[in-house]
């Protein structure tokens, strides 16, 4: 049982955004999607729930539990999106809606999708997602618009209404980028509880290193609309074999203490879509680059389940 994701392009009618990314959530797990603003993680989430604008051509394989969710009609694709797979959008201010309750916003999917039968089962249904959520004063809460709440609640609220409907896979897209450390470190709590207690395979989009060595259980690395690195969280931050994961975590700062180091900087941008870059896409980054890096890409190497994509992998320390 999985959500998986295999050979993912992207294209509009003038560039490709994604051209070969591929990951795979388990049921009861966190995995991780590392990797610069522009490298197509979110891109590639909003992919499996078809949320993309009409003129983005999706092609690959995404499967869920044997479903193909590219495949489905507009009426099948309503309920996957909260029955099957449901989202949790970076900015909670942004995708709650400022004219309904809390209450009103995660019991209108139960009625509709028909997993309750009434409003006040719905409003018992919210109010137990609510306290599920770590929401305080969580009844008061069910009447409260989205503007009498701090951001770290109303992001706490939409977690509730990603699960109004039961789903077996959640994608949090960078939900606690806006909120402060003590906020911040809650919420992920929270969502390493929410998938062992309902075994709830989440996919966690984010840049920040520290986070995904605290709670993630397996780690992808995308760069420039690829996949670059992927497999197991401790065994890719202790041995990264692609030159770009090791920049992403020497870029990052360690605060578990030990000996101290300068922070160092990764020269160049990732590249935007509608640059066509020739061979590896990270070869204009690269401290180990070679003419083969620079007219070939390269293919993914796969060791145990350890996968990276480049010609001159680091040694394993």
């Amino acid at each position: 049982m999985s959500l998986k994701v295999e050979n993912l392009k992207v294209e509009t009618p003038k560039f490709k955004i994604l051209k070969d990314v591929f990951w795979e959530v388990e049921r009861g797990e966190i995995v991780s999607l590392v990797g610069e603003s522009g490298s197509g993680k979110s891109i590639s989430a909003l992919s499996v729930l078809k949320l993309l604008p009409e003129n983005f051509k999706i092609s690959g394989k995404v499967e869920v539990d044997g479903v193909e969710p590219l495949n489905l009609n507009k009426k099948e694709l309503s309920s996957f999106r909260w029955e099957k797979v449901s989202m949790v959008f970076q900015d909670p201010s942004s995708s709650l809606n400022p004219l309904l309750t809390i209450g009103e916003q995660i019991i209108e999917p139960m009625l509709y999708h028909r997993t309750v039968k009434s409003k006040e089962e719905g409003r018992e249904r919210a109010l137990e997602l609510l306290k599920l959520c770590q929401v305080p004063k969580a009844e008061e809460r069910l009447d409260s618009y989205p503007h009498h709440l701090s951001g770290g609640l109303k992001q706490r609220c939409a977690i509730a209404m990603a699960l109004a409907c039961n789903p077996s896979y959640l994608l949090a897209d960078e939900p606690t980028t806006a909120l402060d450390v003590t906020v911040q470190k809650k919420i992920l709590e929270l969502l390493k509880k929410l998938s062992k207690t309902k075994n709830l395979g989440t996919l966690l989009i984010t840049h920040d290193m520290g986070i995904v060595q605290e709670i993630s259980d397996k780690t992808y690395v995308l760069y420039g609309g690829y996949t670059v690195e992927s497999g197991k969280t401790e065994e890719v931050l202790a041995n990264p074999r692609h030159p770009y994961t090791k920049g992403l975590i020497e870029c990052s700062p360690k605060l578990n203490g030990g000996v101290k180091r300068k922070l160092k900087t990764m020269a160049g941008n990732v590249p935007e879509p509608s640059e066509e870059i020739e061979g590896c896409p990270f070869h204009p980054r690269c401290p180990k680059a070679r003419e083969i890096c620079r007219k070939e890409m390269p293919p993914v190497v796969e060791e145990r389940e350890h996968k990276f994509r480049c010609f001159f992998p680091l040694l394993k320390e």
